[in-house]
């Protein structure tokens, strides 16, 4: 998947919006560069070292919406990475563009990345 920049919007936990998930560099907002290998997505911090890991199949579902992480957008659609991780649900949200059609673009590339990881195909 080829690299794109974006929002990190947070991570929920639980499925709570309330309820963050601050382990391994999740934590508060940032902007960065997400892009995937074929097996993990990556969301590097802009000007840091810091890299956010979501291994490709562990992905659950991608979502899509305005509210994440008590977090409300309305000019923007949040794409939420729902993941497992240790046996509990993490939900991570990402912006992409104000544009819906670029939002769509990077909804369906992480899919297609999460599907050939599933099947052992490299993304």
């Amino acid at each position: 998947m080829k690299g794109r920049n974006g929002s990190y919007a947070g991570t929920e936990a639980g499925g709570k919006w309330y309820s963050s998930y601050t382990d391994e560099n999740f934590g508060a907002s940032f902007t960065g560069l997400f892009y995937a290998d074929e097996s993990i997505i990556y969301f590097k911090k802009e000007n840091s070292e810091r890299v956010l890991k979501i291994p490709l199949r562990s992905v659950r579902r991608i979502e899509k919406g305005k509210l994440h992480a008590g977090k409300w957008l309305f000019n923007s659609t949040i794409v939420k990475i729902v993941w497992e991780k240790n046996g509990m649900e993490l939900s991570s949200g990402f912006v992409f563009s104000r544009r819906e059609f670029e939002t769509q673009l990077a909804m369906q590339e992480i899919k297609n990345a999460v599907e050939d990881a599933k099947k052992g195909f490299i993304a």
